[in-house]
């Protein structure tokens, strides 16, 4: 008999949590606080949701312009 994990097997949920996920964005949205992301694991379709705030933007966009000599 096969035990239930919420909607997910037991055996599959043994499974996913085996792997590295590869989180894929199926949707984002700006906020006051910043970039919402949510995001869907290609493997097992596992989902999390993330938070980029502006801060963490800044940094992303910067680069490096140049230096001193």
């Amino acid at each position: 008999m096969t035990q239930k994990t919420g909607s997910m097997r037991t055996e599959e949920f043994i499974q996913a949590a085996k792997h590295t996920h590869e989180w894929g964005i199926e949707s984002s949205h700006s906020t006051s606080a910043g970039q919402v992301e949510y995001l869907r694991c290609l493997v097992c379709a596992s989902r999390r949701v993330e938070l980029k705030t502006t801060a963490e933007q800044a940094v992303l966009q910067s680069r490096a312009m140049g230096g001193w000599n």
